[in-house]
């Protein structure tokens, strides 16, 4: 059978960006689900258990955007955020968010496309991963927020993040 995803996507893996948080919590994951990483560097590839499947960046926002849509759930365990882009990204490929209470990473985030845990907390995402995927429904469904994050808007915002 094929596993469901949980997906992490950084521009580069990190401690800030939860990278430890991810690890552990792929060890406590229900069995059905496959932890996939995009941005991982070679070297930390290397490093990463199995239970993880850690990619390279992607060969632009076509490809991204597939792999968001696979996904049943993104998880976003960031402690510094401004306004997150990977969580806009997501949202606009219809996968449902689960993410800290950081920044500005919470600001698009509803009880209708996501779910929001304390700092730190990666325990509480098994727990969390059915009531997330229920929430894919709405979040493709939405409209407005389709509306807000274009695909032509969005694909603009993409190839200005990955050239920065």
């Amino acid at each position: 059978a094929e596993k469901k995803i949980v997906l992490g996507v950084a521009n580069i893996w990190d401690k800030r960006k939860g990278m430890e948080d991810f690890l552990a919590l792929s060890k406590i994951l229900p069995e059905e689900y496959k932890t996939v990483l995009v941005g991982v560097s070679g070297k930390q590839r290397k490093k990463l258990p199995q239970s993880v499947l850690g990619l390279g960046r992607t060969n632009g926002a076509k490809e991204l955007a597939g792999i968001y849509t696979a996904a049943e759930v993104f998880f976003n365990p960031t402690y510094e955020d401004t306004f997150s882009m990977v969580n806009l990204e997501a949202l606009s490929c219809g996968t449902p968010v689960i993410c800290y209470k950081t920044g500005g990473a919470t600001e698009m985030l509803t009880e209708k496309n996501g779910i929001v845990l304390e700092k730190g907390n990666y325990e509480g995402v098994p727990e969390m991963l059915l009531q997330a995927e229920k929430l894919r429904q709405t979040v493709a469904a939405n409209e407005n927020f389709r509306e807000n994050y274009s695909q032509e808007k969005m694909c603009e915002r993409y190839i200005r993040l990955y050239s920065e």
